[in-house]
């Protein structure tokens, strides 16, 4: 007989954390390891206004900030998050590099893609650490996890070369004006994005920060 038990934490953080951080906070707390740990979203949100926001119901990755989670209507309110207790499986995967060399790796499916590609610079050097990770014909992100992503035992994923082309992107601010659209490179850093933004709308450029919640969504301005 399985009996499965709800364990509520009230865990004191601060707007800098990351969800990382609250992972080490709950594995010194009652001693889960913070591999083991996953937090994908809100389990429930504060009372919003007639406009909540629209990212309320985004994915929750280890590398965003509270901060960001509780922008405005959320930064004098209790967060509550849906957490879960993960025990990773090993798999082993192949990965098909640009020659058509199959590696073998053998993986967590809780690990990241981003620990994936460390795995690969092991067995094969650093020569793919540029390239991107494939599934399915579909580019993953570092941040994803594998178990995230569908894959699992025997999987096969690839390494592409990244398409560093032009591209163009929408970001929406706070204060109810139109979409901004810009047209950067792929190689274009935060800092050149934001003197962009500054010179085309006069945005403040050391006040802004940029909020990404993943492909084919907006870039949120605070």
């Amino acid at each position: 007989m399985r009996v499965r038990v709800k364990l509520e934490l009230e865990v004191e953080l601060e707007e800098d954390d990351r969800i990382r951080d609250v992972k080490w906070r709950i594995d010194k707390m009652i001693g889960i390891p913070v591999e083991n740990l996953i937090i994908d979203k809100l389990l429930s949100i504060p009372p919003f206004g007639d406009n909540p926001p629209s990212y309320r119901d985004h994915r929750i990755y280890d590398h965003m900030r509270l901060g960001d989670l509780a922008v405005r209507e959320w930064s004098n309110r209790n967060l509550v998050l849906d957490i879960k207790h993960h025990i990773p499986k090993e798999l082993t995967i192949s990965v098909v590099t640009p020659a058509h060399v199959t590696l073998r790796v053998r993986a967590l499916d809780s690990w990241t893609i981003s620990r994936l590609k460390s795995a690969i610079s092991d067995i094969a050097g650093t020569q793919h650490s540029q390239r991107l990770i494939a599934f399915n014909g579909k580019p993953l992100l570092l941040y994803h996890r594998l178990m995230e992503a569908g894959v699992s035992e025997n999987s096969t994923l690839e390494l592409i070369e990244p398409d560093v082309g032009p591209m163009t992107i929408t970001f929406k601010t706070f204060v109810g004006i139109e979409p901004i659209r810009l047209d950067v490179r792929a190689e274009s850093t935060i800092e050149e994005i934001k003197r962009m933004l500054y010179e085309t709308r006069m945005l403040p450029f050391s006040a802004l920060k940029l909020i990404y919640f993943g492909y084919g969504s907006m870039i949120f301005l605070d």
